[in-house]
């Protein structure tokens, strides 16, 4: 089909953040791949064996590239500072948010496992701005934590918290987290129960399975629909390596790096591939770990993803608004 006659087939449609074809809703950059705990939902351990995972700090240069392009191309992107290692561990990411406040990018996240919160580490990630800070604990009991977070210390973790939540600005989101396992989901209510009286939002993620690398918690082959993981998130691994999704802890399907592309040119071209053909429900051209997963089911389809599924539309050819706070060329 050419893109004319993908025009004439496909309606405008208005302009969608989570489905974005000019650049990614969320960026994740790996800031560190270091983490001090073991916990049992990690693939770590067998990736660090297999060779598939390296342990190291991004480069100053290229951390300042993507917080550039970011800034300049879209600073309405979510902006994380980890991907699959614990952040607090750096020394330097502090000011890598505080870059990117200064060079106006609006949310700066990170996602931490609170044992590093010291009230030294909470001071300088609100002097430096941040956003948006996701910590993960996933019970309501030490006994429960010591199960699932190897290494790791309830007390210590909680204690940090309410420290940070007496220090932090007012627009400072604090959100705990807890991923549901088999081994946790008895004190999911307990969990939302405790953290109801401090004002703290509570995130309840549903079961993963971490493209297969845990037990299959939803074995439904039914209703297959495109994975909303792969429209809204662009990974990049500390040493600039992108994967195919944010689930594939192996890269076992480099689509790009970072240090000799830009985020854009990833993201419009390698990801574009990948989302067309799900969108055209040609699963069984998807790599066969992509086949396989059952993850898209824990992300419901609904919105633009859903309209132009149902459409059966695709990006090319797409006629859809964009913002003015967008100053990226098109590629695609």
């Amino acid at each position: 089909m050419t893109k004319k006659q993908a025009e004439a087939t496909n309606p405008a449609v208005a302009y969608d953040s989570r489905v974005n074809p000019y650049f990614p809703h969320q960026v994740l950059m790996e800031t560190t791949s270091a983490c001090q705990l073991r916990c049992i939902m990690c693939a770590r351990e067998a990736a660090l064996e297999k060779g598939t995972l390296k342990v190291g700090q991004m480069e100053e240069w290229l951390a300042v590239k993507i917080i550039d392009e970011i800034a300049s191309v879209n600073p309405k992107t979510r902006f994380w500072f980890c991907y699959f290692g614990e952040p607090t561990l750096s020394k330097v990411v502090w000011d890598r948010i505080r870059m990117a406040k200064q060079k106006g990018i609006e949310t700066t996240i990170i996602n931490s496992n609170g044992n590093m919160l010291l009230p030294k580490v909470c001071d300088q990630l609100i002097d430096a701005g941040l956003d948006e800070i996701y910590v993960g604990i996933d019970a309501a009991t030490s006994e429960t934590y010591a199960k699932i977070r190897v290494r790791g210390d309830y007390g210590t973790v909680v204690g940090n918290i309410h420290y940070l939540l007496k220090h932090k600005r007012d627009n400072l989101r604090v959100i705990v987290q807890f991923g549901v396992y088999e081994e946790n989901e008895h004190e999911v209510e307990k969990f939302k129960e405790y953290w109801a009286d401090y004002g703290v939002e509570v995130f309840i993620r549903p079961k993963l399975t971490w493209l297969g690398y845990l037990s299959e918690h939803n074995p439904s082959h039914d209703n297959r629909y495109p994975c909303p993981w792969i429209f809204d998130s662009f990974p990049i691994y500390y040493n600039g390596l992108v994967p195919y999704c944010i689930c594939d802890w192996d890269n076992r399907l480099p689509v790009g790096d970072i240090k000799k592309q830009s985020i854009q040119e990833v993201w419009q071209t390698m990801y574009r591939k990948w989302q067309n053909r799900q969108l055209r429900g040609d699963f069984s051209n998807c790599p066969k770990f992509c086949q396989q997963c059952r993850d898209w089911q824990t992300k419901p389809l609904k919105g633009t993803l859903k309209m132009m599924y149902e459409g059966k539309m695709t990006f090319d050819g797409l006629k859809m608004e964009k913002p003015a706070h967008i100053r990226t060329k098109d590629l695609f």
